[in-house]
């Protein structure tokens, strides 16, 4: 038993407890042991982390004594982060490659089930074979139509051969369900490219995945202006529009007319149900049970 639980419970449970943990940075750490030198217990002083810490608790009547003064904590390197992936959608996407009337919309949705290879996509436009490319892209599925689909099944191929460890299914949902989200509100504005948006939700979510800083990921990436600054600021429509699906999603919106907020809740629901037929369509075992929306 600690002291947290006896402060919670009053001194009625005491008799089922052989040892009391009492933390020393409590005010009153030195009178324990006086004050239950008559139960049958064994006081063991927890946090204790230098020697008068120590010295002193031995002394107020401490038997057993837990804390850094015995191994102080080391910095242990973490091992070299894996990729993120999904192999179902790998291999279904070198499938689909392979047919002829393969459409933009359900590549696209192919692609945003893997963030990780999305954001190869956008580095392959910045590399040597690109060299010549003059202008930035505004979204994945002009990414794609640059780069070819006989690159892009190069890549698919070799992620799908490779050593690593799956998305989480949770993580994979979110990014689906905020690209779909911000492409449905894009359909009501006339100043928002859907597709755009669709890249933009996908993209504001790849550095929490990849686990890498959003500055770090956008530096090899050749995007527009426009969808940089809002990914890292939150400027401009795109940058309105990320700062209004990212309220939504963490229920602080305000000062929002009940229409408002109807178009959004739909527009929601339609993004959950997209993105829950989608990631149910890929033949994987590693997928979200139950209803994990944010909302």
């Amino acid at each position: 038993m600690d002291d947290a639980t006896l402060d919670a419970h009053a001194d009625d449970i005491l008799e089922m407890a052989d040892f009391l943990k009492v933390d020393v940075r409590r005010r009153d750490a030195w009178s324990w042991p006086m004050r239950y030198q008559h139960q049958a217990l064994t006081l063991i002083a927890t946090f204790v982390e230098n020697r008068d810490q120590l010295a002193h608790a031995k002394e107020s009547g401490y038997a057993l004594f837990q804390g850094f003064v015995f191994a102080p904590p080391n910095h242990i390197q973490s091992p070299n982060k894996h990729r993120s992936s999904n192999s179902a959608v790998e291999m279904q996407l070198l499938a689909e490659l392979a047919l002829n009337d393969l459409s933009p919309e359900r590549l696209e949705s192919l692609l945003v089930q893997h963030p990780h290879l999305c954001q190869l996509i956008f580095k392959q436009l910045n590399s040597a074979a690109h060299a010549n490319l003059v202008r930035t892209v505004s979204s994945l599925r002009e990414a794609v139509q640059l780069l070819g689909t006989r690159r892009l099944t190069a890549l698919a191929a070799a992620l799908s051969l490779s050593r690593n460890d799956p998305v989480q299914a949770v993580q994979l949902r979110a990014v689906v369900i905020r690209a779909a989200l911000c492409r449905n509100i894009a359909s009501h504005l006339k100043d928002v490219n859907e597709s755009t948006a669709f890249t933009l939700g996908l993209l504001s979510l790849i550095g929490q995945i990849e686990g890498e800083p959003m500055e770090s990921l956008l530096a090899s990436v050749p995007l527009e202006d426009g969808v940089k600054k809002a990914l890292l600021h939150r400027e401009g429509g795109l940058g309105r529009l990320l700062n209004l699906v990212e309220r939504f999603e963490n229920g602080v919106l305000t000062q929002v007319s009940a229409g408002v907020l109807g178009f959004l809740n739909d527009d929601y629901l339609k993004a959950v149900a997209w993105a829950d037929a989608l990631i149910n369509a890929a033949p994987t075992t590693n997928k979200p049970h139950g209803n994990n929306a944010n909302r």
